[in-house]
């Protein structure tokens, strides 16, 4: 004889509100320009570097 298989499920005790978690969202597009910008500084201070050793 096969025994039963029993499944078990979590069941919420209440209902949670929706809420966004805490933290900071960012969209692909300023993303991308954050990116340049920490380019562009890196950039900077490395020709900064090099100008200095001369």
């Amino acid at each position: 004889m096969e025994r039963e298989r029993r499944r078990h499920y979590r069941v919420a005790m209440r209902q949670l509100e929706e809420t966004p978690a805490q933290g900071m969202y960012v969209t692909k597009t300023e993303a991308k320009k954050f990116a340049l910008c920490i380019g562009g500084m890196f950039l900077l201070l490395f020709g900064l570097l090099l100008m200095r050793r001369k």
